[in-house]
């Protein structure tokens, strides 16, 4: 999951290069010449999220794109990610408000993604998140779709009128707290939301460089006069008053004075009033109503000869991957392979009746038995010293200890040809469990001195200190020769504990690719 690409970490990230861009040219002189540079990396971004996360048959985003060597779309609509495609500029407008149009709205709120996870409890799985239904009303709010406005503005106001606090989440299929894994009363980021669909959507605040503007949707049944008062910004306290309902402004007045626009200036201070007048325009818009929907189980393929695998509950049929591209179907759990003519992925997907499909299996890699150009296609190196340094903790097969401070792990090979190489490692982590903390053991692999790539070896269990598996892969060309590859702690290898940041490796496995 460490190398996986999702829409929203994605999104956040073009964001902030735009942020940048407007802080450097807003410091002026010397740092205005790195705005260029941020700019470019926004642009270059967005052009990358666009060309290999878009699913054109359902018009959304694809929610995430993971794998190992051969990656593929998860073809799931996540909401968060969708909302911030839109907030931050990532999907122009024709699209964004295909993205809001076509997201899943189920009736209780917006699904945190969808289709969920069979066998997964509900929190993230399976559940609505009001601070996530905000985000897609706020989305909703920018491309002026009346319908997706009017359903999360309800769907946010019934569960705290329901539950009569604000919770954390709550089940997609009854919009209650009982039921969830995980909850909590008071929670911030659902107060913060139900607070944000008053000032971003109702009222329309959106924070200028140079102004305060005014988009503000209030529908039908909310017609009135809301007030807001003591909103300080900038240098001036505003008391602001939205009269009417509508998607647009009819007229905007400061102070009694009627203004050109939607916007107030940055330059105003003191006491001010501003009054704003909708236009009463409720026009009706597209949504795309669903019902909750789970996927089959991830299939678990057993290598061998042939794929083999475990029947999954729901399952119609499956789906036979190679290398990310799908070759076949069938509704038996065998599959003969076929003969690999260099390194092969294979994965199986279950696929329901309604054709709703599960995640891809970890893949089966098949290597050819004979080298190629006198080379084989796998090289498992083992560093030097393994077996005298594995005498703290024993491990089968024999391991060297990195960590945070310690020295670098080293390997030399040699090459025969020119070659595309996977480089990934087989560790233990043992600083904790599988499926919390933040003891990520994480190294830049150094090729003849010079960073070749990040490796993430994730938590494998408390105190698994015996339990190896592969790390995420690299990607690397090696010329014909000698070459050394080192595994070194950077200051961006930090993880989130800070401190711990320990593995064991048994090996450093080289895999040719094509």
């Amino acid at each position: 999951i460490a190398a996986s690409q999702a829409i929203g970490t994605n999104a956040i990230h073009h964001g902030a290069y735009r942020v940048l861009a407007g802080m450097a040219f807003a410091l002026g002189g010397a740092r205005a010449a790195d705005a260029p540079q941020w700019t470019e990396r926004a642009d270059s971004l967005r052009t990358a999220i666009d060309r290999t996360l878009w699913l054109p048959a359902s018009g959304q985003y694809a929610m995430v794109r993971y794998g190992r060597v051969a990656p593929m779309l998860a073809p799931r609509s996540e909401a968060l990610g969708q909302a911030l495609a839109v907030l931050l500029d990532v999907a122009a407008p024709e699209r964004a408000a295909l993205l809001v149009a076509r997201a899943p709205q189920l009736p209780f709120g917006t699904p945190t993604f969808w289709p969920s996870i069979d066998g997964v409890p509900a929190y993230h799985n399976r559940s609505i998140w009001p601070f996530v239904t905000a985000y897609a009303t706020w989305a909703a709010a920018d491309v002026g779709n009346t319908a997706v406005v009017e359903h999360g503005l309800a769907t946010l106001w019934r569960g705290v009128a329901l539950q009569l606090t604000n919770k954390e989440n709550l089940v997609d299929a009854t919009g209650h707290f009982e039921g969830t894994a995980l909850n909590s009363d008071r929670q911030l980021w659902s107060v913060a939301g139900t607070l944000a669909a008053q000032t971003r959507v109702l009222f329309g605040l959106r924070f200028g460089a140079d102004s305060l503007r005014f988009r503000p949707m209030v529908p039908p049944a909310y017609s009135g006069t809301r007030v807001m008062t003591g909103v300080r910004w900038r240098k001036a306290t505003l008391a602001i008053a939205i009269v009417g309902h509508g998607r647009g402004i009819r007229r905007l007045l400061l102070d009694g004075k009627p203004l050109t626009g939607t916007a107030i200036p940055a330059s105003i201070t003191g006491s001010r009033s501003v009054r704003i007048e909708l236009d009463e325009d409720w026009p009706p818009s597209a949504i795309t109503m669903v019902v909750p929907r789970t996927t089959p189980a991830t299939p678990v393929v057993v290598p061998g000869s042939d794929l083999t695998w475990a029947s999954v509950a729901r399952a119609d049929h499956y789906r036979i991957v190679r290398n990310g591209v799908v070759v076949d179907s069938t509704r038996a759990t065998r599959w003969a392979l076929q003969p690999a003519a260099g390194v092969d992925e294979w994965q199986v997907i279950a696929v329901a009746a309604d054709g709703t499909p599960s995640y891809a299996s970890e893949p089966v890699r098949v290597v050819p038995a004979s080298p190629v150009d006198g080379e084989s296609f796998v090289l498992d190196l083992v560093p030097a010293g393994a077996a005298r340094r594995a005498s703290a903790v024993a491990t089968t097969p024999p391991s060297v200890l990195t960590e945070r401070d310690g020295p670098p792990v080293t390997v030399s090979v040699t090459t025969r040809t020119a070659a595309r190489w996977r480089v990934e490692v087989c560790y233990a982590n043992g600083s904790g469990p599988i499926n919390t903390e933040d003891k990520a053991a994480i190294r830049t692999l150094l090729v003849n001195g010079t960073p070749g790539g990040v490796l993430v070896m994730p938590q494998r269990g408390a105190g698994r200190w015996d339990a190896f598996g592969m790390s995420t892969a690299v990607t690397v060309h090696l010329d014909p020769g000698v070459h050394t590859l080192s595994l070194v702690t950077r200051p961006l290898d930090a993880n989130m504990h800070r401190d711990v940041n320990t593995a064991r490796i048994a090996s450093i496995r080289l895999t040719r690719l094509p």
